[in-house]
């Protein structure tokens, strides 16, 4: 059994006592509300009845007052006050008596009423101040008036002692009500008495009941308190063991973090080693292969231009220079690839020729879609622009790559090129829109969001070609010049691939300004001083080549195995022009040229880079220490002879035609070529001779003229002629010439 100590019953005196305070004193709160409250609905049932009472004493002066204006004031203003003090009774009550409801309603309507007949004009023109309503309608009964004054006055006073005998009747209403609030309030005051009487021996009652019920409860509170404290000394014991394992775990972590990122830092470090020598390496790979590809296609150019050569060695000639092009293309696609994968592919914009660029393209896909028995549409909008100022490379390289695509997956049917434009975003821009569509056997939903990932090809394995690149370079190139590609295809219904491209406007003499001159330079103008260039270039072969072009052209050259003997020779002998190579040993170029510049007269001679390298930020740092051009490896002649014009201003004597640039015999007469002549040949033989002449087959296309020698000789002749002088840009306009005028003639 429980046992009370003197601690425990003082306790539970002092809370038992506590609540019997504080029942007393809710309770006494409780009566003094109740009494103001009591109060309150009593005085606001009394200003109801004195603002009523107010009010019927203020209509009865209505008919004696001689101020009508004012007291009609008054009485609207005392009828307000009623209105409020009767909505107050029914705020205390929560309800309001019915028949004081209607009472008042009608009440308001004869106020309204009486207001209304008193705002006749008939009062306000023959009222005075002198007279009440009252006695100017006695004057009427007296005198048997009947005139519409005197009806007006007299509904006025059937009206105003209607509402006296209404406003008397709401008057009884009230007092009912104040009798009856009087005798619930007695009721209350009786019901309060009883609860003061009874309250203090519940209330002790409660007390007592609680006092013994609390005590109860409290042993219950100290024997889990008791439980609780034992328990938490346990966990307390158990918290202390996890807290020492968790530190010797975070310190275990902490070891292992440091550990990590010390194993992050160096893997970081190597993997930017690797980038590094990455890009030293295609930097090398790009120097080492374009510098001998420039010697073979340097000199296969000068033996091309030799007027000794034979009909048999040009030919062999433009062989080796049409290899090596093909062999320089590869290199830079291959390194294209490596610098999109590195970020380093940058925009590199000048005007062109937008037209001829896809003429060419069309032409040359042509040949590959019909030897597929497929055909090649252009729908070019009127106003797609002819001229632009963007990357011409990569976008023709965009359109090849699409529509090389389109061609080699679509068996039959057509595929379809088609360019329009709209205004860019700025005045000077243009947003060029591209479609390629084709009938191939599409592409499904699956495989069309994997498209553009590099490495991902579609279709058989035995139907792959390439690396799967493609697309990815397509969508880099479009994406670096600030347009949006996208794809559509259905299994079945073909694909369409469409982009856009902004670029800037250009007018046709922009890229008069850029076009190399097509004759070959023969010498110096008269009239001309002696120029002096120095060219350093460690490689023989190459430097070879250039003296051999620049001496041919008249003009005196030295030669530099390294940057050291480039600043010794300019010391002695003060060149006007430097070809410098980049790549040097002993001293590379980059610091001849600095070397050169801080000499006294450093700042008077025109330095020229040679570079191979492929990456176009290299050659900003090549501009930036001191160089006022450079020159990408393999250079072409007339790059070499367009710095000079540029940069000192030489003037050269150029052959008159391209026979006589190559062989030196030009015959008095060029043969002359109708179209007409064409439309004897049958269409397949024509169609053979322009596709051998699109891809600069010499052998081939030279059989195929003498098939026509043995119809036409004339026809034969002129093309022989542009054949040997290697016109191949007139022959293929030619025969495209005669292609439309064969198939208008065949139209009846």
């Amino acid at each position: 059994m429980k046992t009370w100590n003197i601690k425990q019953i003082s306790l539970i005196g002092f809370l038992a006592l506590t609540a019997g305070a504080l029942v007393s004193g809710a309770v006494l709160v409780y009566l003094l509300f109740s009494l103001d409250d009591i109060k309150n609905e009593q005085q606001i049932t009394e200003d109801a009845y004195d603002s009523l009472f107010e009010l019927k004493y203020i209509t009865e002066r209505l008919l004696t007052t001689h101020n009508l204006r004012r007291e009609k004031k008054v009485w609207a203003e005392a009828s307000n006050v009623f209105e409020q003090d009767l909505k107050r009774v029914e705020q205390i009550r929560g309800t309001q008596p019915q028949q004081i409801n209607t009472l008042w309603r009608v009440v308001k309507n004869e106020i309204a009423s009486i207001l209304k007949q008193l705002e006749n004009p008939l009062f306000q023109a023959k009222h005075t101040m002198d007279k009440s309503l009252l006695r100017r309608l006695g004057e009427g009964l007296n005198t048997n008036e009947q005139s519409d004054y005197y009806v007006s006055l007299g509904d006025l006073n059937n009206s105003i002692e209607y509402l006296k005998q209404y406003e008397v009747f709401l008057l009884d209403e009230l007092s009912d009500l104040r009798r009856l609030h009087k005798t619930e309030i007695r009721e209350k005051l009786s019901g309060t008495k009883k609860l003061a009487v009874t309250m203090p021996p519940a209330i002790l009652l409660l007390t007592i009941v609680f006092t013994v019920w609390i005590s109860g409860k409290i042993g219950k509170v100290e024997f889990s308190l008791n439980t609780t404290q034992n328990d938490l000394q346990h966990s307390l014991a158990q918290l202390a063991k996890a807290n020492v394992a968790l530190t010797t775990y975070r310190d275990h972590l902490e070891e292992l973090v440091k550990e990590r990122t010390s194993e992050l830092a160096v893997a970081k470090d190597s993997a930017e080693t690797a980038n590094r020598a990455k890009s030293i390496f295609l930097a090398n790979m790009s120097h080492e292969l374009r510098t001998p590809l420039n010697a073979v296609l340097g000199f296969s150019q000068l033996m091309q231009d030799d007027p000794q050569s034979t009909s048999s060695q040009r030919e062999k000639l433009d062989i080796i220079n049409r290899s090596g092009k093909h062999l320089l293309t590869l290199i830079n696609d291959v390194l294209d690839m490596t610098k999109i994968e590195a970020g380093r592919t940058l925009l590199e914009t000048r005007p062109f020729d937008l037209g001829e660029l896809v003429r060419d393209l069309v032409d040359m896909m042509r040949v590959r879609a019909e030897e597929k028995g497929l055909q090649l549409l252009l729908d070019q909008s009127s106003r797609f622009p002819r001229v632009v100022d963007g990357d011409a490379p990569k976008l023709r390289q965009i359109i090849i790559n699409l529509l090389g695509n389109a061609v080699k997956f679509t068996e039959q049917g057509s595929v379809a090129l088609r360019l329009a434009s709209q205004p860019g975003q700025v005045a000077e821009q243009i947003e060029l829109l591209c479609e390629v569509e084709d009938s191939g056997p599409g592409i499904a939903a699956a495989e069309l969001e994997l498209i553009f990932k590099p490495f991902v090809q579609l279709g058989e394995q035995t139907d792959q070609e390439g690396t799967g690149l493609g697309l990815t370079i397509t969508r880099q190139y479009v994406e670096l010049m600030g347009g949006v590609i996208s794809a559509e295809s259905e299994p079945g219904k073909g694909s369409l691939f469409r982009f856009n491209l902004p670029v800037k406007k250009a007018l046709e003499s922009d890229i008069a300004a850029l076009s190399p001159a097509s004759e070959r330079v023969v010498g110096l103008a008269p009239g001309q001083p002696a120029y002096r260039i120095l060219i350093a270039e460690d490689h023989p072969e190459n430097l070879l080549l250039l003296k051999t072009l620049l001496e041919n052209a008249g003009l005196t050259t030295r030669g530099a195995e390294n940057g050291q003997q480039a600043v010794e020779l300019f010391e002695q002998w003060r060149p006007q022009l430097i070809f410098m190579d980049w790549r040097m040993p002993v001293m590379d170029g980059m610091e001849a040229t600095r070397q050169i510049r801080a000499l006294p007269h450093g700042k008077e001679p025109r330095i020229v880079a040679l570079t191979a390298s492929a990456f176009t930020e290299q050659r900003s740092e090549i501009m930036a220490s001191g160089h006022d051009e450079y020159i990408s490896k393999p250079f072409r002649t007339e790059e070499i002879f367009g710095c000079l014009q540029r940069l000192l201003g030489v003037k050269f004597i150029y052959t008159e035609g391209a026979e006589q640039a190559t062989t030196g015999e030009l015959p008095e007469t060029v043969p002359q070529i109708s179209p007409g002549q064409f439309c004897a040949l049958e269409p397949a033989l024509l169609k053979a001779l322009q596709r051998a002449v699109l891809e600069l087959d010499i052998e081939r296309s030279k059989a195929l003229i003498e098939e026509i020698a043995e119809l036409d000789p004339s026809l034969a002749a002129g093309l022989l002629h542009y054949l040997d002088a290697l016109d191949f840009r007139t022959l293929q306009r030619l025969l495209e010439h005669s292609s439309h005028d064969s198939l208008a003639a065949a139209d009846p």
